[in-house]
């Protein structure tokens, strides 16, 4: 699935209304996208 900057700004604005903190999102976005890199690529752990 592609996004386009407008629609991630659009998605991410929608959440901050419902409530979720914009700080709390991009941890979140954080978090996943490391899953997705080591499920990926593997554990950076101990290289």
């Amino acid at each position: 699935m592609e996004i386009s900057v407008d629609d991630m700004y659009k998605i991410e604005n929608r959440g901050h209304e419902m409530g979720f903190l914009k700080k709390f999102m991009m941890e979140n976005a954080g978090a996943a996208a490391v899953r997705r890199l080591v499920e990926k690529f593997g554990s950076v752990e101990g290289k």
